[in-house]
């Protein structure tokens, strides 16, 4: 149901989201802080990084069944493709397309974007490339807002949506930008396991051969992350009266 502007929306009965989605570790902890901060009532997911985040979430949809007819929201940290993004910028992804330019652009829903627009009104809007590892250089990222207009790169929406649509559930993301255009990451794709895990030792390995950009990523995500914990307190603030 789209949200009812005659009555309270902030209520923990008219929130049409309840079950947040998100990648695990720093930005699970950091979106938990936020819901704990205002004692949200969602279910929160901590998913796999990448392509392993749909397979993952299978058993968590046949374990929480009590907001079965509720929005679901994907968040976590991006990677900026547009000029006009620096870390810490908060964006509401209208749509996603595979980055390799496959399929036409995938919708998210309309109703859950203007719950959340109404919530967050400076809120920035954007369209995702669904990646299949972390974009680390200028020129990719310049090839990917020319050729598909995105201005988010991530790597779990097309995944969510090949589990959820199926089943008729309704997703929304918001993505924080942890890196912007302007400058190469280090080469970090090799420290995320298949399985969606992370690498700690490659990680470190990929940071001492790049000691700049891995400072930016670094101060980047923090950055990210700081606003990703404000974000969901925001988002799910239920009002006093």
């Amino acid at each position: 149901m789209p949200p009812d502007s005659s009555t309270d929306s902030n209520t923990p009965q008219a929130m049409p989201i309840r079950t947040i989605l998100v990648p695990q570790g720093a930005e699970y902890r950091a979106v938990q802080k936020g819901c704990q901060r205002v004692q949200a009532a969602v279910t929160i997911v901590p998913l796999p990084m990448g392509s392993a985040a749909g397979p993952s979430l299978e058993p968590w949809l046949k374990k929480y069944k009590l907001f079965a007819n509720a929005g679901y929201l994907l968040v976590g940290l991006g990677g900026g493709l547009s000029p006009d993004l620096a870390p810490g910028d908060r964006v509401l992804c209208e749509t996603t397309q595979a980055a390799a330019g496959e399929g036409d652009p995938i919708p998210f829903d309309g109703l859950l974007n203007e719950w959340i627009r109404q919530r967050l009104p400076g809120l920035k809007t954007g369209w995702a490339a669904g990646c299949d590892r972390i974009i680390t250089t200028v020129s990719e990222k310049q090839t990917l807002h020319q050729t598909l207009g995105a201005t988010v790169a991530e790597m779990e929406s097309l995944s969510m949506l090949q589990v959820l649509q199926p089943q008729g559930k309704r997703l929304a993301m918001v993505r924080v930008i942890s890196d912007g255009c302007c400058h190469d990451l280090p080469n970090i794709a090799s420290a995320i396991h298949p399985n969606g895990s992370l690498r700690p030792l490659t990680l470190a390995g990929q940071f001492i051969q790049r000691p700049m950009g891995a400072g930016r990523l670094v101060t980047g995500s923090l950055r990210g992350l700081k606003q990703l914990e404000k974000l969901m307190a925001e988002l799910f603030k239920v009002s006093s009266l």
